[in-house]
């Protein structure tokens, strides 16, 4: 791998002795749980104007600005909320993977670095792709600058990247060209898709041997590649297109998908259900198929 210097910085841990770090990282969590949202106060920001949604957060302790001129501003501020929250991880975290750089925030700020790989993979498919400059929204949060994913696209040196990261792009590029040829107008989510699925897989290969974290990731698989599954299904896919997306090590083995490929729309719901997965995932997975809307199936 090209070694170049765009590596972001990581803030270093807060050094503690005795019992020192446990209380502060404890008063420090419980602090950030009082200003989690409950779905009542979700209601209440959805009826509130954009113009008053500053003064309604401020009431749950986020320091939003009064005022908002547009959307651009409210993704900016939970960008910065969602690296002071990063930050906050790496302080307290003390399980190094390198001398100085914590396991699971290092875990963390790598899915935006696969986000970036997507966004900057689209970029470089869609007529919008104008070299040098940037004409697709990045995000500065991962371990990688963005300049350099644009790089390794450019100058089509892939190994600029670490491996994860290089594999992706050549995924990315490969499934998009493949539905260039079968299809007159490819779809870019199928980039999306592949860089979410690479970014688990990696992440799950990653985590340390832990019954509770593999086994709630095991499950997010199983949401993850049903939601995938009605997309394919929905667009008419075949099951070697769902392939492409499926993510291994969930409870639900493929084979299970291929049966449910051979079932009409109307006989899915069914089969899952008996399956053991519950009547509201269920409920869900049929307003996916009979209306297209995925809201209820993916909260």
């Amino acid at each position: 791998m090209v070694k170049m210097g765009f590596t972001l910085p990581i803030a270093a841990p807060i050094l503690f002795t005795g019992n020192t770090r446990y209380a502060y990282s404890t008063g420090r969590v419980r602090s950030l749980e009082l200003r989690l949202v409950s779905s009542a106060a979700y209601s209440k920001l959805i009826a509130t104007p954009i113009d008053e949604l500053g003064r309604i957060l401020t009431e749950y302790g986020y320091t939003f600005p009064q005022k908002i001129e547009n959307v651009e501003e409210i993704s900016v501020f939970f960008q910065q909320e969602k690296e002071a929250l990063l930050k906050l991880m790496e302080e307290l975290f003390i399980e190094p993977t390198t001398a100085e750089l914590p396991l699971y925030p290092h875990l963390f700020r790598r899915r935006f670095d696969f986000l970036n790989v997507a966004t900057l993979a689209k970029e470089k498919v869609s007529s919008q792709y104008i070299k040098p400059l940037n004409t697709f929204p990045t995000i500065p949060l991962g371990l990688i600058e963005p300049a350099l994913i644009r790089k390794a696209i450019d100058d089509e040196r892939f190994d600029y990247l670490p491996a994860e990261l290089a594999s992706t792009l050549r995924d990315c590029f490969v499934a998009y060209e493949q539905q260039s040829t079968a299809e007159t107008s490819p779809q870019p989510f199928i980039i999306d898709t592949l860089a979410e699925r690479n970014y688990y897989l990696f992440l799950f290969t990653s985590l340390p041997t832990n019954k509770f974290i593999k086994g709630y990731y095991s499950l997010l698989f199983d949401f993850m590649n049903i939601a995938n599954f009605i997309r394919f299904k929905l667009m008419e896919k075949n099951f070697k297109d769902f392939l492409e997306v499926y993510i291994p090590y969930g409870r639900t083995d493929f084979s299970i998908f291929k049966e449910l490929c051979e079932l009409s729309l109307e006989q899915v719901p069914g089969k899952v259900l008996a399956l053991g997965w519950k009547k509201d995932f269920v409920d869900a997975m049929q307003t996916a198929l009979h209306k297209g809307s995925f809201v209820q199936l993916e909260r």
